[in-house]
C-alpha cells in the first residue's frame, strides 16, 4: 500500500474511531446519570474495545497509517469536545 492511501485511510479511520469513542463517552455518562450502570459499563467497554482494535489494525498497515490513526482520533476528540460546548 502506498504511503499516501495509508496516510488517508488511517487518518479518516481514526477519525471516525475518535468520534464514536468520545461520542460513547457523552452516552455512557449519560446512561450512569439516569441510573442505568451496566449499560453505562457495557458502553465503555465496547468503546475501549472498538478504539484498541482498529488501531491494531492500523498497525498492520504501517507507522504511517497508524500515527494518522491517532492524530485522528486526537482530531475527533476536539470536535466531540467543540460539539459539546456549543450544546451547552
Amino acid at each position: 500500500m502506498e504511503a499516501t492511501t495509508a496516510l488517508v485511510m488511517g487518518g479518516l479511520l481514526g477519525l471516525v474511531a475518535g468520534l464514536l469513542y468520545f461520542g460513547g463517552h457523552a452516552l455512557g455518562r449519560q446512561l450512569g446519570d439516569h441510573g442505568r450502570p451496566g449499560a453505562a459499563l457495557s458502553v465503555q467497554a465496547l468503546r475501549r474495545f472498538f478504539c484498541i482494535a482498529l488501531l491494531a489494525a492500523l498497525i498492520h498497515l504501517g507507522l504511517a497509517a497508524l500515527l494518522a490513526g491517532a492524530a485522528g482520533v486526537l482530531l475527533g476528540r476536539q470536535l466531540v469536545g467543540q460539539w459539546q460546548a456549543q450544546r451547552a
